[in-house]
Parts: C-alpha cells; structure tokens; sequence
C-alpha cells in the first residue's frame, strides 16, 4: 500500500466522504460552493423574478455563468452526485429551501454588478444559519434514511 498526503488524494476519483448527518453534508457542500463561487473569475449571470415562476417550471431552468453551473463543473461535486446545473438540481444537492434558493440566485437580491465573491458570501451565511425549511428538509432526509436501512 502507497501512503499519500490527504492533498494529493483529495480531488481523485476515488474520494468520496459522505457525512451520515444532513447538516454537517449541507454545511460542507456549501462552504465548498463559495470557495468555488469566489474563486471564479468570470461573469456570474443570476435568475430574474423566479418567486413568479411555478416550481415545475421552475426545477429544469438553467443559466450559463450562474452560480449553479460554477458548481456542476467541479469534479467533487459530481463525484457526490451533483447531475446538472439546473436549479432544482442545484436545490437538492444543497439541500437548498425555496426561499434560500431565491435569495441565493435570483437578481431581485442583489444590487449592481454581482461577483462570485458576492454570491459566496451569501452561501457561506446559509452554511452557518440554514433556514428552518432546510432544517425541515434534513430531518426528512434522516428520517428516510432510517426508513431504507430497516
């Protein structure tokens, strides 16, 4: 057996952490998505009026630039699942409440020209303070995953 650094074997194919509590998945994810977010350096083109938007249409938008196709390209995130840059996909994966995913993309949040450094910020938040409707949603995830191992 080949000992590596936990640098050099971080981003392999083969690495797959996967914590057992939702939050702890949910927190990890998101504070992974604002470093990415922060460290892109091309335009970041957000939602518009998406609150008027039902949610089945809603689940497959996707945007070129936007913050969820900045995550669909990591190689880590689509290790962990991540299938497509769409806002419902984006959702699940960040375990994300419709209010949360409102505020994090839609364009009625922010003033100006928006950064990936300005959207990070915003996820780095939601990672610290998860919103009571995604604390909801984690409980159901757990409650399900006791559901499928019995």
């Amino acid at each position: 057996m080949k000992h590596k650094a936990l640098s050099e074997i971080q981003f392999t194919e083969f690495t797959h952490v996967a914590p057992t509590n939702p939050g702890a998945l949910r927190r990890r994810r998101l504070e992974r998505f604002a470093d990415l977010l922060e460290s892109h350096a091309g335009p970041m083109r957000l939602f518009s009026q998406i609150e008027a938007v039902p949610d089945r249409k809603l689940r497959p938008l996707r945007r070129d630039s936007s913050p969820f196709s900045v995550a669909f390209v990591d190689p880590v995130f689509h290790a962990e699942g991540l299938a497509g840059d769409t806002i419902g996909e984006g959702r699940a994966f960040f375990f994300l409440s419709s209010s949360e995913t409102h505020e994090l993309v839609c364009d009625c949040h922010y003033f100006g020209p928006v950064t990936g450094r300005t959207v990070a910020e915003r996820a780095r938040s939601m990672a610290a303070h998860p919103s009571l409707a995604s604390r909801f949603s984690m409980f159901m995830v757990r409650i399900a995953a006791r559901g499928s191992t019995a």
